[in-house]
């Protein structure tokens, strides 16, 4: 019984990481998914811009072929906003509100953005965030891989 107390007491941190990494992953790969397609979007003026400087937020809306849609991303491949100087600066530029460019995909508007380019210094960003999510991943991976490997050379002989 105590046995599988243990692994239990390991089992939710490794489980909750691993959540946390998947996400992660996805999101960062729905974001390139929507950025290599940007180049195909058409644009639309938003109808309503709400910008909310002290929690960084931005919501918007805007109508195609008579539907209306809300948005709230600025940029592609924003982690988190209100640490981005990026996001900052244009909120910032558009603090009076008013009506902006809202970028979209014809063949499923909801999907939207006011910045479709992606400025250089995100480059570095997602490879240090690549680099640390392949090491929180492959880093026990290798070790416990090691170890087992190790053990089973030994429990064979």
């Amino acid at each position: 019984m105590t046995g599988g107390l243990r692994r239990q007491r390991w089992l939710w941190p490794v489980l909750l990481l691993l959540g946390v990494v998947v996400w992660s992953l996805l999101r960062v790969a729905l974001d390139l998914r929507d950025w290599l397609d940007s180049d195909t979007w058409v644009t639309t003026t938003s109808t309503h811009l709400e910008i909310r400087p002290r929690v960084s937020e931005v919501r918007y809306r805007y109508t195609v072929d008579g539907r209306t849609f809300h948005g709230e991303r600025t940029h592609f491949f924003m982690g988190a906003p209100h640490l981005s100087e990026r996001h900052l600066r244009w909120l910032h530029q558009h603090r009076q509100g008013g009506q902006v460019t809202v970028y979209y995909d014809p063949d499923w508007p909801s999907r939207s953005v006011l910045v479709p380019v992606v400025a250089s210094g995100v480059w570095a960003g997602m490879a240090l965030t690549g680099f640390w999510v392949a090491l929180l991943v492959l880093g026990p991976v290798l070790v416990f891989g090691g170890l087992w490997w190790w053990l089973w050379r030994q429990l064979r002989h």
